[in-house]
Order: structure tokens, then sequence, then C-alpha cells
């Protein structure tokens, strides 16, 4: 059994609506795998991004065992950014558990005689470079680059930067009462690491009070330092709950004023879900139904994107939420938000894992028909085209029913959603149901087989005018091999030169 490791996560893409895996690295062995040693050193391991529409959907913030049995340390622990010391010490355990059990008689007692050592995310590449010295050097050159570039593109900020840097070196570290001096120095003595992070710490503080603008100060500080920033966060929820006590509604305020900032990307989804599950457990039903079905249709969105946890649990638990949602949010009450709930319940039915998938796709199919009871084409014109290319996309999938007829049915779909989604208003999106319905054509069992096919070769040529090999490689290389495959199927016109298309394709 070989040493690396990695869990299965599955996603949707946004463009196509297509589900894929990922493959969540949480143990790799450079030595088994060079491949990974790579990207790892790119600081890609853990960017997902779509292969049907080359989109970046964000990085993976999970806990990582390098194995390097030929090196010293043969083993090290590089901990999720996100998380506390605890979190990081269960997850080291169980991934150190984990490869015992990979490597069965090949463990070795050893490899971990010193400790486990550990090295933050951000010297990930250093550490694993084949000159970690010269790798940070060259990396503290650029960092010292950066500050000269700012220096002569923005002079005042550069100043501002140096007083800060000078200001913490000219810190005082000793409080004024001598007991709480006496309690810093036992703590500096005995445990140096944590004293200095509480001097970070305290630096923090300063620079937020004295800073315009805190939140932008906070961000600076997630890029230089992210396990300092979680710390700090913390700390402040620690002191904001000591202010809230047994005020909800002021921890509920707080929840919103989190949740109304858009998402950066997927890694956000965890702590989503987090908020939402506390607003939701602080939030009487009764009184507050708008405002409780909306945090739990937020709830079911986090659930669907978050890449971390059991994908079936995730989707069960949305199905969940979303079905929640709609004992509030009623076709008659709330009818734009009904018909997003409904076509969100559809969305997580197509991807659902547990349970008959003949039975999940017919759910589908049913809340997306009605979904499209409110969004009309005149009405609500874009998200009607999303809902029509959707259900199109279920019609294609489904097993119960005629085959022949499905098919007539996505076709039908897809070529009504092109009446909105236009090459000029909407090109990412009229491209992916060009190529959608390219192999609904070639699946065809009415009419002649042969039009079918000359349909499905032009709609494939329409698509590769969006998906060109430079802004979209990974999409435009499976549409040029449908393309060569329905040219290899090609009835019409000299075979000999079909097979050449075929082969230029």
């Amino acid at each position: 059994m070989p040493n690396s490791y990695a869990e299965t996560a599955n996603y949707t893409c946004p463009t196509t609506g297509k589900p894929f895996d990922f493959e969540v690295w949480l143990i790799v062995d450079t030595a088994e795998r060079p491949d990974l040693l790579e990207k790892l050193r790119a600081e890609t391991l853990h960017t997902v991004v779509s292969p049907y529409s080359n989109e970046v959907l964000g990085e993976l913030d999970v806990p990582l065992l390098i194995v390097q049995p030929d090196k010293e340390p043969p083993l090290f622990f590089s901990p999720a950014q996100q998380t506390t010391g605890e979190q990081d010490e269960q997850h080291a355990r169980g991934l150190v558990e984990r490869l015992r059990q990979n490597t069965g008689g090949g463990w070795q007692d050893d490899w971990l005689r010193d400790g486990l050592p550990g090295v933050q995310r951000p010297m990930l590449p250093v550490a694993l470079s084949d000159d970690p010295q010269a790798e940070f050097e060259r990396r503290q050159a650029a960092a010292q680059a950066a500050l000269e570039r700012l220096k002569t593109e923005d002079p005042q900020a550069y100043e501002q930067v140096i007083r800060e840097m000078q200001q913490a070196d000219e810190q005082d570290d000793a409080p004024d009462e001598q007991e709480i001096a006496a309690q810093l120095e036992r703590l500096k003595a005995e445990q140096p690491e944590q004293y200095a992070r509480l001097m970070q710490l305290q630096q923090v503080m300063q620079r937020l009070a004295q800073s315009d603008d805190p939140e932008a100060e906070l961000e600076k500080l997630r890029a230089e330092d992210p396990a300092l920033h979680q710390q700090m966060i913390e700390l402040m929820q620690q002191m904001n709950a000591q202010y809230q006590g047994e005020n909800p509604e002021a921890e509920i305020r707080t929840i919103l004023q989190e949740l109304s900032q858009p998402a950066r990307d997927i890694r956000d989804m965890p702590r989503w879900v987090e908020l939402c599950r506390r607003a939701l457990a602080l939030l009487p039903k009764g009184g507050n139904e708008p405002l409780w079905a909306r945090l739990q249709g937020t709830l079911g969105n986090a659930l669907t994107e978050n890449p971390l946890g059991s994908r079936a649990d995730n989707i069960e638990q949305a199905i969940a939420a979303y079905q929640q949602a709609l004992t509030v949010m009623t076709q008659q009450a709330m009818p734009v938000e009904w018909a997003t709930a409904m076509m969100n319940l559809a969305n997580a039915y197509r991807n659902r894992i547990r349970g008959e998938k003949a039975e999940n796709i017919e759910q589908a199919i049913a809340a997306y028909q009605q979904a499209l009871s409110v969004r009309t084409q005149q009405a609500m014109p874009v998200e009607w085209a999303t809902t029509m290319m959707n259900l199109a996309n279920a019609y294609q999938d489904r097993i119960r029913g005629e085959k022949v007829e499905n098919i007539e049915q996505a076709i039908a779909a897809y070529q009504q959603a092109l009446t909105v989604m236009t090459q000029q208003a909407m090109p990412v999106e009229w491209a992916t149901t060009m190529m959608n319905l390219a192999i609904a054509y070639r699946n065809r069992i009415r009419g002649e087989k042969a039009e079918n096919i000359e349909q499905a070769i032009a709609a494939y040529q329409q698509a590769l005018t969006v998906h060109t090999q430079q802004a979209m490689p990974i999409v435009w290389a499976t549409t040029m091999m449908n393309l060569a495959n329905a040219y290899q199927d090609r009835i019409w016109g000299e075979k000999a030169e079909n097979i050449e298309q075929a082969i230029a394709s």
C-alpha cells in the first residue's frame, strides 16, 4: 500500500453545473510521488480547479503530513492555517496513525524519535527545497525587493510600515503591575514560544487601535501570518463574547454582519456552516420566520460547497436545510426566494450520493420544473435560462422514462436556454450550453443519424469560438476530443476526410 494518502472531495463546476472529484492529499511521500512534491513547491497541491471550465474554485485549508524516509527529518507536519492548536494535535495524531497503517511492516519508530516537527504552510516550499537556506534567502530578497518597490510607488505607505516596525522594536514589554510582570517573566523563561506569541498579539492590538481601517489591518495580518491572524480573531471573539453575555441578539447581529461579507472562495464555507448553525441555535423560528428561512438557505449553500467532512453527509444536511427553508419560503408568501430554494434543492438532488440515483434525478427534475413556474422567461430571463440548462442536464442523466423522449426534452430545453444565453450576452454559459447540446445530438435516437451528427459537429465548432486553447485549455481539449469523436462517427462527407478531421482535432 502506498504511503501517500488522499481523500476524495466532490465539487460542482459553477459554469457547467457538472460534478467532479478532487483528490485532497493529506499524506505525501515525496520520494513516492515526486509529482506531488512539485505541486507542494509551487503551492498548488490543494488548489481546486474545475476540469470543465478551468476556474479556480479556491484553496483548501487542510493538514498535511510529509514523509521523506531518506532525509532528516523523515516526517514533519504542516497544520492547516485556520485551526486551533488542539485541532492540530488531533490532526497530526490521526495522520501518523494512518501512515502506520499504510506502511504496515515498513513503519519505523525511529521516525518519531525526536518528536514530530511542525512547519507552517507558508514555509513549506522552503522546507521541501533542495537548498532550504538558498530558498529562504531568495524569499527574503523578494520581500526586501517588494519593500523597495513600495518605497518608490507609495512612499507614504512605506513610511507607515517602517514606523510600525520601529514601534514594534521599541515596544516595552514590561507591564506596570509587578505581579503581571512576574508572571510574564515566568512565561518567558518556561514557555518562550507562547510568550513571543503573546507579545505579537499585544502589538497587533496596538496596530488595530491606531489604525483608521482595522478591517484592512486584519486582512494585512491574514496575509502576513495566518496563524497569528486566527489567534487574533479568537481573542476578539472571546472579548466579544464577554460583552454579549446573555444578549443573543448582539451575537446574531455579529454573525449576520460576517455573513454579509462576500465569501473569498470555498475556504470560507466551513466557517459559514458554523456561523449559520450558531445563529439558528440562537434565533427562534417564531416571529423571525423570513430571517430563519434565509439562514437555512445559506446553510444549505455553504454545506454543498463545504470542502471538509463527508461529501455525502454534507449534501444530506443541505437537502434538509433547503427543505426547512421551504417551510417558510412558500410560493405564495416569498415567490422569488421559494424558486431559488427549489433550484438549489434540485441541484442538491442531482449531486446526491445517497439514495437511488434514478429517484434523485426525478426529484431534481420535479424541483426544476416547479422553480420555472416563478422563474419565467419574461420575469427573470437569466434565472429562467440557467434553470432550463440545469433541467436539460437532468434529462440527459435521466434513468427513468423513455431514453428517446428524455433526449428530446434535453435538446428542447438547451435550445430554449440559448434564446437568452447568447454568445454576446453570456459567452461562457452559451459555449457550455452549446457543448451540452452537441452531446445530446450525438446521443439522439430520433431523426436521421447523419443529420444529428452534423448538428453535433456544428455545435462543438461554435463552442470552440469561446472555449479557446488560450482562455480555457482544459475545456478546449475536452471539446476538441468530443469533436474528433463526432468526426469519426460522421456519415456525410468523404470518409477519408472525416478521419483526417478527427486526427487533426
